[in-house]
């Protein structure tokens, strides 16, 4: 049985990060709308921390991304969640055009107190500026493309802008701030890098590669056992290092001499969780 007794210390926070985050808040003032987008796999893991201080006061909207490689039933239940905390909370799968095209009229209909301005003067609504935010590799990217397609533009230099913090037109309504990937560590503890790194938005150098394989079986075939064995062939037990052999054995992973081939299995196991061939997987729980 695997014990976790001595864990390593994680220290994530690169400096171009912590510049990020400075740039943010300096464009949260000219922003109308905060559009916070994360992984539906980990919803939580990968809510940067402090984003309702850095976003109080403004209209507020959550995008949960990737939902082809998450468990529906859990999607569900999380878009419920954040619509209970206040946000305008709705999921997609970008690479599919009707979903996309879902995203780009709800941001287009959020209505600010600006708006409610130029409705009461009978003037048309002007653009609604939306920040992007969210950590790297949850898809802040493909929703800037897709929503900007052919018709995106920078529009203008805004007073205090940076050279990595751009606005681009989607439409006439819909305006969007591209802000770089950030991570806040406060919040993002252990558990959470893990997830993280299990799913690709952090490097899987923020743990020891074997504690991140045996907390990946912990996660996954504690969660997913029928999916497990519908891939692998097996039910995992609680002995890590036993698992490995048996996923190598199955796969055929051999070493001359004819050894079982368990670092091969570890590689196999992480990258097909990362890429999802496991199955639709949501590894936060609510």
């Amino acid at each position: 049985m695997d014990t976790f007794d001595k864990q390593p210390n994680i220290n994530y926070f690169p400096g171009h990060m912590a510049k990020a985050l400075k740039r943010i808040k300096e464009m949260i003032a000219t922003a109308d709308v905060a559009v916070l987008v994360v992984d539906a796999r980990a919803p939580l893991s990968s809510f940067p921390a402090g984003l309702d201080k850095l976003t109080a006061g403004k209209s507020r909207a959550i995008l949960l991304t990737k939902t082809d490689l998450a468990d529906p039933d859990r999607t569900e239940g999380f878009l419920a969640d954040f619509r209970q905390q206040g946000y305008q909370a709705f999921a997609t799968d970008l690479k599919v055009p009707a979903q996309a095209k879902e995203v780009r009229r709800a941001l287009e209909g959020v209505r600010t107190k600006r708006d409610e301005k130029f409705l009461k003067l009978g003037f048309p609504l002007p653009p609604v500026k939306c920040l992007i935010l969210g950590i790297p590799n949850v898809g802040k990217s493909t929703l800037i493309n897709v929503l900007g397609k052919r018709e995106r533009a920078s529009v203008e230099n805004t007073p205090g802008k940076t050279r990595k913090t751009t606005l681009f037109r989607a439409s006439e309504r819909l305006w969007l701030y591209d802000t770089p990937g950030i991570l806040e560590p406060k919040i993002h503890d252990e558990e959470a890098m893990t997830r993280l790194a299990l799913l690709g938005s952090v490097k899987d150098d923020v743990l020891p590669h074997s504690l991140l394989v045996r907390r990946a079986l912990k996660i996954v075939g504690g969660m997913y056992p029928d999916l497990f064995f519908a891939r692998y062939g097996f039910y995992p037990s609680e002995d890590s290092d036993h698992n490995l052999v048996l996923l190598a054995q199955k796969r055929g992973f051999l070493l001359p001499g004819g050894r079982y081939d368990v670092t091969r299995a570890e590689r196999t196991l992480l990258q097909e969780i990362k890429e999802g061939i496991i199955g639709r997987i949501t590894i936060d729980e609510r």
